[in-house]
């Protein structure tokens, strides 16, 4: 007993030490469903408000609250009818330990029980129950009436809301009710003509049967009749009498009336003049409908009627004449010659319709109110398809034409000796449809000209030299310029007769020489200017450096031999002018100039390794060479300009200031030589000629050329200096 004590001490002590904890939340349920808890204080109690807002969403209120109030204001909200609005709540209370934390109540507060089973009204006075915890929510019960008595239905079920958001205790589902005496409807037999099947839901069939509330009855009628009245009869409850609903009746099924008959119509029906037949209607060859093609018996709630009045059948209206032919032309109509067809009329190739400018046209046949048919309009002619004008010779030509100017004659123009076909183009004219239907054509080419195709004499004779041509001045004849020793061209070597280009002004055959042709004497004891304009990125190394400096050499040895007084500069450039390590000008000639050459080029050229530059600026290179030597040189001298290249294209102002330089004074001769890598560019030869205006005067040398340095570069000299005519040389002909 001692023992028994100790131990309920210490369970209470236990139980009273730990504080109550509530959830504590206000929102939805389930945003509130295990949220947060609060420790409660003495003589509080977990609580629970569940209600709906206007909008008709529910809503929860959890937190902990004195037991006393909790229980006094639950208990005045406990028979409140519960419905979704503001002022109506439900409140639970509960003491352990977070049992508010469910979505709408608190656990171990909600009922579990539908109520006490009662002993209904004769009754047998046992429920039959599938668990034997009768009140069980989920549980089914049946209850027996006693002999002569009846339950509409007689399976009871504790029903359980599993919706959150209503609160309802369980409940039987239907309502119990009493039982009832059996009341019985009359006999009665199915309707003349028809049958009928009846059904006994009740539980007691086999005291009843068919005959009691409930029974039902499904009348159904024979072939050729129709039920009169509803198709269910039911047995009711009626001031405590059985009473049968409405009895059908089966009547004799309704029929149209039979409509006229047409000599000229075809009838077509699914069942004669029945409810529900179709009747289609067509006309015998020659006649039309008048009318609606199909017709249909309905009843629609009264007296069958047909849905139309049947057509009549009339004679087609047609057109005379009954179909159309037209020469070199093609006619189809979609419905003969009979009333609304239409005919298009076209035309064979060659040929298009008169007094239009469609490719086709149409018409149609119409009726009148005297149902006489006409063609909206006659047919068309087809006529043959002509190019005007006709095409005639040319001056100082013929032209041959194979069938006139009828479509696809094809015209072949020639020119008389010593003319040529002006526009190469239109040898030949065809005559070709233009499409637009109004029979005229058009050439596919107009008339060409005839004119002369020999160039003028205008070279010759030569002194200095010989000029042979490869034909007798005919468009395509070359001239070529040798020259005696001693003697060279100034620019061109060869030139050529080309055809008449009215595109730029030529209407006559014109040799390709814009300058002049001659054979002038290579310069001797002549003072020249020569700059030499050196991109440093030429030479990526010491060797390549001496490289460059031999064909230097080379260059002014050649010129120092061959009789020129020399006034030598070097410019050095990248992407920048190199003013400390460029040469100002010196002067080679006389006896001393070859030993001052030789000291130029061993000092002050191969003794400074100038190279490795990164990038190049040849316009800028150019400006400077134009604005501070060649705008300032004595312009006795004749001036050369030779450029050294390896790195960077030559864009277009570098070949605009070029010109400017080519044009100072009397001319400055420029050579262009193109080095390394920069021979690899696709547009290399093409950029150097842009500076030096002439292709003779621009040079290629690759980093692999086999050739010594020396033989290259007296190669270079000995073209350059022979391109250009000296100081008081000139051509005899422009």
């Amino acid at each position: 007993m001692k023992l028994s004590t100790v131990i309920f001490l210490l369970v209470l002590t236990f139980h009273l030490s730990r504080a109550l904890r509530c959830t504590v939340c206000e929102g939805t349920p389930a945003k509130c469903k295990g949220t947060e808890t609060q420790t409660c204080e003495e003589n509080q109690v977990c609580r629970t408000d569940y209600f709906y807002r206007q909008n008709g969403y529910p809503r929860v209120n959890k937190r902990c609250q004195l037991r006393s109030t909790c229980e006094n204001e639950k208990k005045k909200h406990y028979k409140k009818p519960f419905d979704r609005r503001d002022q109506e709540k439900r409140i639970c209370c509960c003491g352990t330990y977070n049992c508010n934390s469910e979505e709408h109540y608190c656990r171990g507060t909600l009922p579990t029980k539908c109520t006490r089973l009662k002993i209904i009204r004769n009754a047998t006075g046992k429920f039959d129950c599938k668990d034997t915890n009768k009140r069980l929510a989920g549980n089914t019960c049946t209850m027996l009436c006693k002999d002569g008595y009846e339950l509409e239905k007689n399976v009871f079920q504790c029903i359980s809301d599993d919706n959150p958001d209503r609160i309802r205790k369980p409940r039987w589902e239907p309502p119990l009710a009493n039982c009832q005496l059996i009341v019985k409807c009359p006999f009665f037999k199915a309707p003349a003509n028809g049958n009928k099947t009846c059904t006994n839901p009740s539980p007691y069939p086999q005291k009843v049967p068919f005959k009691h509330t409930g029974t039902t009855c499904n009348i159904t009628c024979g072939i050729g009749f129709t039920r009169d009245g509803p198709e269910v009869v039911e047995c009711t409850r009626q001031d405590g009498k059985g009473v049968w609903t409405q009895i059908p009746k089966c009547v004799p099924d309704p029929r149209c009336a039979e409509f006229a008959t047409d000599p000229n119509r075809i009838d077509q029906c699914t069942n004669g003049e029945e409810v529900g037949s179709d009747c289609s209607f067509a006309c015998e060859e020659s006649y039309e409908l008048d009318g609606v093609e199909q017709i249909q018996c309905a009843s629609n709630g009264g007296s069958p009627r047909w849905t139309d009045d049947p057509p009549t059948c009339k004679l087609k209206i047609t057109c005379k004449p009954e179909r159309f032919d037209i020469e070199n032309g093609r006619v189809s109509c979609n419905d003969t010659n009979m009333e609304y067809s239409v005919c298009a009329f076209t035309c064979d190739e060659s040929y298009d319709l008169s007094g239009t400018r469609s490719n086709t046209v149409e018409t149609q046949c119409m009726g009148n109110r005297n149902r006489v048919g006409r063609w909206t309009r006659r047919a068309p002619t087809c006529v043959q398809i002509r190019c005007n004008p006709p095409h005639t010779d040319p001056s100082n030509g013929e032209v041959s034409c194979t069938n006139s100017n009828i479509f696809k004659s094809r015209c072949n123009f020639q020119c008389n000796d010593g003319y040529d076909l002006v526009e190469r183009n239109r040898i030949t004219s065809e005559c070709q449809d233009d499409g637009n239907g109004d029979a005229v054509g058009q050439w596919s080419h107009s008339a060409p000209t005839c004119g002369k195709n020999t160039c003028e004499d205008i070279f010759g004779p030569e002194l200095n030299g010989d000029i042979s041509y490869s034909d007798d001045f005919n468009v395509g004849t070359i001239m070529t310029l040798t020259c005696n020793g001693g003697y060279s061209t100034k620019d061109n070597k060869a030139a050529v007769c080309l055809p008449i280009d009215r595109s730029i002004g030529r209407g006559e055959p014109y040799w390709n020489v814009t300058e002049d042709v001659c054979c002038v004497a290579c310069g001797k004891n002549q003072e020249v200017l020569v700059v030499s304009l050196i991109d440093k990125t030429a030479a990526r190394n010491e060797e390549d450096w001496v490289n460059i400096s031999n064909w230097q050499s080379e260059f002014m040895t050649y010129m120092y031999r061959n009789g020129y007084n020399i006034r030598y500069s070097v410019v050095l450039y990248d992407d920048d002018i190199d003013e400390t390590n460029s040469i100002p000008e010196v002067y080679i000639g006389g006896i001393a100039g070859r030993d001052l050459l030789f000291q130029l080029l061993r000092d002050d050229i191969q003794s400074k390794p100038h190279f490795g530059g990164t990038s190049s600026d040849t316009e800028m290179a150019l400006a400077y060479v134009r604005d501070n030597i060649f705008e300032k040189y004595n312009r006795n001298l004749e001036p050369y300009l030779y450029v050294v290249k390896r790195n960077g294209p030559v864009t277009d102002a570098s070949e605009a200031i070029a010109r400017e330089i080519h044009d100072i004074g009397d001319g400055v001769n420029i050579l262009a030589v193109g080095v390394g890598e920069y021979t690899a560019r696709p547009t290399a030869y093409e950029e150097l000629t842009k500076i030096t205006r002439n292709g003779q005067n621009a040079f290629m040398i690759a980093d692999n050329d086999a050739r010594d340095p020396a033989q290259r570069a007296d190669t270079i000299a000995i073209n350059f200096s022979c391109n250009t005519a000296g100081p008081g040389k000139s051509c005899p002909l422009r």
